[in-house]
């Protein structure tokens, strides 16, 4: 199975890597393709052709996002839009991955795909836009909805309370 992980040398994307080591991989990251043109988003992925294409590019820097406004809806938003669109248009299989920030964090439960969204930063507005560009462009997809990652290298949870 080819698999396309955008967002590959991220800490997720290198994560996926090493456990889907056994299908031929695409890796895509800002390198190899501006996910904001869409354009070039057409071409690598058609030249590429996957089956499955794991969407894990985005600015993930929250507090970033709140003074680069623009930066955070151009990659989160308009970026998912473009990957969702030419997914579409190979019929791949789109698996965005998305963010607990979409919701507002007043639930006195955990909360689940059901309940509706209400982001309060940039960051979560701007994920769930692309969420819902996911939603629009490529019917053939699954939103994962993750808290802060984990992980040995990369800005993780626990590497972000160590300092």
């Amino acid at each position: 199975m080819k698999i396309m992980i955008t967002g590959g040398k991220g800490m997720l994307g290198r994560s996926l890597q090493k456990k889907l080591y056994n299908h031929n991989l695409v890796i895509a990251d800002i390198d190899t393709v501006d996910i904001t043109n869409s354009y070039a988003t057409d071409i690598f992925i058609k030249e590429n052709k996957p089956d499955i294409i794991i969407h894990c590019a985005a600015m993930t820097n929250v507090d970033a996002c709140e003074t680069e406004i623009d930066k955070a809806y151009l990659i989160n938003s308009v970026g998912s839009l473009n990957i969702a669109s030419s997914c579409n248009k190979i019929g791949a299989k789109l698996i965005a991955i998305s963010t607990d920030y979409v919701f507002d964090g007043n639930s006195s439960r955990p909360y689940n795909e059901y309940d509706k969204p209400n982001p309060m930063t940039v960051y979560g507005k701007s994920k769930f836009a692309g969420e819902e560009a996911v939603r629009h462009h490529c019917p053939n997809h699954v939103i994962i909805r993750t808290a802060w990652l984990y992980g040995l290298s990369g800005q993780s949870f626990v590497h972000t309370m160590m300092k």
